[in-house]
């Protein structure tokens, strides 16, 4: 029993200090960029709002123009990191934004020549708004438009991710860990899924100690692919939409939620 003990507490300490070595080596973190201030902020809205006047805004109304078309999505886009950043206004900037996203998505559909890579993009967007608004189905439905024209495994992987958070939310552990896997399996580095996964699997808790150490093992895998440049094939960003055209791009930067789902892996063994 001694000896048994001494083991695991050994295990315990080697683990601990390969997050701590991992994290002295790594001190960035994957932080929303900030970019606006909250005045820029309501500026740039006011501004695309007039320029869309000019196209009609009346509700029955979808002028085929791919300048309107790119000022509803971009109006969309900074309503939603105003509702992120500030929430001053409850949940009417968010059906502001999901308005705007579908006017955009309108017009895209009724031009003779419909833009794939604006559809990705917006569907993607629209998808996070709706799955923070609690319509997890609705939410499913615009990432699966979106993977239905993606190419690219970096934006698939992004897509699958934020649908299997959408399946989760419904209580759809199974169908999420399903995503949550062909996700990592499409972009070994996409650290950013990795905490929603481990929770899943932690929630669904049918996980055995040796697939927790192969979690474990993975992760630390992942970290180093990011630290090391891996998945950096200049081919595959070039097809990403997400990648060209996103904010964020968390999938590609290691933030603090990795070292958090090796730890919450810990607590499962």
């Amino acid at each position: 029993m001694i000896i048994l003990l001494n083991l695991s507490r050994m295990y315990s300490i080697i683990f601990y200090l390969v997050v701590v070595l991992i994290l002295s080596t790594n001190s960035r973190l994957c932080l929303a960029e900030t970019g606006y201030t909250l005045t820029e902020l309501d500026d740039s809205i006011d501004a695309l709002r007039e320029k869309l006047r000019h196209h009609g805004s009346g509700d029955d109304e979808i002028a085929v123009d791919s300048s309107a078309m790119e000022n509803w999505a971009n109006l969309g886009m900074l309503l939603q990191i105003k509702d992120v950043r500030w929430q001053k206004e409850g949940v009417e900037l968010k059906y502001q934004a999901l308005n705007a996203f579908n006017r955009a998505l309108q017009i895209n559909n009724a031009s003779k020549r419909p833009n794939s890579n604006f559809s990705i993009l917006v569907n993607y967007r629209r998808g996070l708004l709706l799955k923070m608004m609690g319509k997890g189905d609705e939410a499913i439905n615009s990432h699966d438009q979106a993977l239905s024209l993606s190419v690219s495994k970096f934006d698939q992987a992004t897509l699958r991710h934020h649908k299997a958070e959408a399946l989760g939310m419904l209580g759809r552990l199974s169908e999420a860990i399903s995503n949550y896997k062909d996700a990592l399996s499409l972009w070994p580095g996409y650290v950013a899924a990795y905490l929603p996964y481990v929770k899943s699997l932690k929630e669904e808790n049918s996980s055995s100690r040796d697939e927790w150490l192969q979690i474990i093992s993975d992760i630390i895998a992942a970290i180093k692919r990011v630290k090391e440049g891996v998945n950096s094939d200049p081919n595959e960003f070039a097809n990403s939409v997400l990648m060209k055209y996103e904010i964020t791009g968390s999938g590609t930067e290691i933030g603090s939620d990795a070292y958090w789902a090796l730890f919450e892996v810990r607590k499962s063994l």
